[in-house]
This record gives C-alpha cells, sequence and structure tokens, in this order.
C-alpha cells in the first residue's frame, strides 16, 4: 500500500491522522476483482460503517461539549466530503 509522505490537515488533532492512502497494493486489487460483486460491496458496507464509527467516537472524545447530534452532523459533514 502507498501512502502519501506528506499530511497537510492543520487541525489540532492532524497529529492522530495516518497518512491518506493513495493506491491500494497489487495483490490486494486481485483478490478483490476475483470475489463477487455483492461480497465486494458487503465489505465496503462494513468498513464504511466501521470508519462511520470510529470518527463519532473519536468526535465525542476530541468535543466532550457537543451533543450526540451536533457530533452525528459533523460526522455526517466529514464522511460526504464537505469537510475539505
Amino acid at each position: 500500500m502507498k501512502k502519501s509522505s506528506s499530511h497537510f490537515d492543520k487541525s489540532p488533532h492532524a497529529s492522530f491522522l495516518p497518512p491518506a492512502i493513495e493506491s491500494v497494493d497489487d495483490g490486494i486489487a486481485e483478490i478483490y476483482r476475483r470475489m463477487e460483486p455483492q461480497r465486494r460491496l458487503e465489505i465496503a458496507l462494513e468498513l464504511w460503517i466501521s470508519a462511520r464509527q470510529i470518527l463519532l467516537e473519536a468526535l465525542q472524545s476530541f468535543h466532550p461539549e457537543w451533543t450526540q447530534t451536533q457530533v452525528e452532523q459533523e460526522a455526517a459533514r466529514r464522511m460526504l466530503r464537505e469537510s475539505a
């Protein structure tokens, strides 16, 4: 897996974030190509749910003063790519 050599996030929590992944390893890509489309979608959904849960927990930790609604709205905003 190739990773970005620099991370330009200027947020106070940027040091906790891993570098961005730029491409998928060829071996992993081949494994996914051989899978049934339905299984790839199931895996994608599982990953999305896990990412959302991790983000919700991180936001709650970084902003304990926020309501659950605020945390969920910020998570939705970020997952919809509106954070950039």
